[in-house]
């Protein structure tokens, strides 16, 4: 009887771990690819995703592990989709790339996420220097489309858009993926 208790005791544990890991779970996704999971940061890039180009260098804005970060699951989650991306020269040592987005709260409440997004270059967190529409909640069970800008230093050709976890304060952070490829000659 005492093994039994144990066991049971086992599996209680086991459950309850799953249950508080899984809402923290971040998916990267892509219109042409399979999720990838994982618990705070998002998997190795995988080939696929959009890229935009169009913009006032010609640099091509890519998506290397897809396009989309999915935060949480069920009816906790909530869907970071980058709907394009382009690059302008600002002065002759920064640039800055302007990021239009989609967010999606498939959660019982509204999110704040106005600080929720971040872009490490080379090491550096940097912070929006703007943002559009991200600065009021998006309600529960609907989108806003959204802008963010941020500057970054001529030469930067890969970057990830980090996206702390804007329905808690745990601080879990997703990383997606971007590369700036300059213009062909």
């Amino acid at each position: 009887m005492p093994g039994v208790l144990t066991g049971f005791a086992a599996a209680v544990t086991a459950v309850t771990g799953l249950i508080v890991a899984l809402p923290k779970a971040c998916v990267h996704r892509s219109t042409s690819s399979t999720p990838v999971a994982t618990a705070a940061t998002c998997a190795e890039p995988r080939p696929g995703g959009i890229s935009s180009a169009g913009n006032v260098i010609g640099t091509t804005v890519s998506f290397p592990s897809g396009d989309e970060i999915l935060i949480g699951e069920g009816n906790h989650r909530v869907l970071f989709k980058v709907l394009s991306g382009a690059v302008e020269e600002r002065t002759d040592n920064t640039l800055a790339l302007s990021l239009r987005l989609r967010v999606t709260n498939y959660t019982s409440v509204a999110v704040f996420c106005g600080n929720s997004l971040g872009l490490l270059v080379d090491k550096v967190q940097r912070s929006p220097v703007g943002t559009t529409h991200l600065d009021t909640p998006v309600d529960s069970n609907s989108a806003r489309d959204a802008q963010a800008t941020f500057e970054l230093p001529h030469g930067a050709h890969r970057v990830t858009l980090t996206v702390v976890d804007p329905r808690s304060n745990s601080g879990d952070t997703c990383k997606l993926p971007l590369d700036l490829a300059p213009p062909k000659s």
